[in-house]
């Protein structure tokens, strides 16, 4: 869900798709091409995705979300042992093997602190003063921070309001 209350799902389409609506519409652009094929299915047809696929996404108005088809009730009155074993029967969701799991990359310390603290990129690194593409290193692992720089985002950690409002101060 994004800040303003609206929510976003994606839907698939096929490039074989994209192809006969062309043909059936005349439209060329492949991005009037998807527009015309979501325009054409329901956004709750199952659809292959493949390499060949085209993504479009779709916001929903908080007051205009698809149907949830969950059954709440039937699992909320499963036991642990029974959400066990139905886990483990869904062959699309079998638990990581060991070797499976130590090659599982971790989310960064620095990704965590932010979407905590429900900011963007661009928001955090305005709030404390920090180079966007320094940030975007840290969260996608192609750098580290160095002692000084670990120094703030702990402190950022303990007190996000505190730093704020000094850093403010000192750039004032």
């Amino acid at each position: 869900m994004r800040d303003d209350g609206v929510f976003e799902a994606t839907v698939e389409r096929s490039a074989r798709d994209l192809r006969r609506v062309g043909r059936n519409t005349g439209l060329i652009d492949e991005e009037a091409l998807a527009d015309a094929i979501c325009d054409e299915r329901s956004h709750e047809q199952q659809v292959d995705i493949s390499k060949s696929s085209t993504s479009k996404v779709i916001r929903y108005a908080r007051d205009k979300l698809p149907a949830d088809k969950t059954d709440w009730t039937r699992i909320g009155a499963m036991t642990d042992s029974e959400v066990v074993a139905a886990a483990l029967s869904d062959p699309d969701a079998q638990p990581l093997t060991p070797e499976q799991l130590a090659n599982v990359r971790r989310v960064s310390r620095v990704k965590v602190l932010r979407q905590r603290l429900r900011m963007t990129q661009a928001v955090f690194a305005e709030a404390f003063h920090l180079p966007i593409a320094t940030l975007r290193d840290w969260e996608q692992h192609r750098s580290t921070p160095d002692a000084p720089a670990r120094a703030l985002l702990l402190a950022i950690e303990r007190d996000p309001e505190a730093m704020r409002r000094l850093l403010a101060e000192i750039a004032a």
